[in-house]
């Protein structure tokens, strides 16, 4: 293994890479934007792949319980803030780049492929729609590291 991939090992294994309880925000002074105080955590379980192109991302949440855990993680946003969309529809939506890794950790040009189940890590920000604001998670990689064989 690389540095680079044993460095990539560490980040989606170690238990602070772990999404669990909340989150905490902070409001900017000037321009009374939330931001979040937290690097990008590993969403527990896999997730499946609906669509998938080099900066656009669909993905299914497996459980409930990974809607619980978001719904945790983003719980200490204020009351005018929009909750996250997966919340209800089960999917993430990613617009954007994000990084794709293989079974080794090691980034790869190789896009999942629908139906494919993958492992995931998110961030978390708030976007504004106008006067109004709406929780948005963005997906920073994709990896194929610990999925079982018959992961499709």
């Amino acid at each position: 293994m690389t540095s680079f991939q044993k460095a990539r090992y560490a980040i989606w294994n170690h238990p602070t890479s772990a999404m669990h309880g909340s989150m905490a925000w902070r409001e900017t002074p000037k321009s009374h934007d939330f931001v979040s105080v937290a690097a990008p955590k590993v969403l527990p379980g896999y997730v499946r792949v609906d669509e998938a192109s080099a900066d656009n991302l669909v993905l299914t949440l497996q459980s409930t319980e990974q809607r619980e855990l978001l719904s945790t993680w983003t719980s200490q946003l204020p009351a005018h803030v929009l909750p996250l969309a997966c919340l209800s529809t089960g999917q993430i939506s990613h617009v954007g780049k994000y990084v794709c890794l293989n079974k080794q950790y090691a980034a790869t040009q190789k896009l999942p492929s629908r139906g494919q189940l993958v492992r995931v890590r998110l961030a978390c920000h708030v976007e504004r729609l106008g006067s109004m604001r709406r929780a948005q998670l963005s997906v920073t990689d994709v990896s194929k590291a610990g999925i079982p064989e018959n992961g499709t």
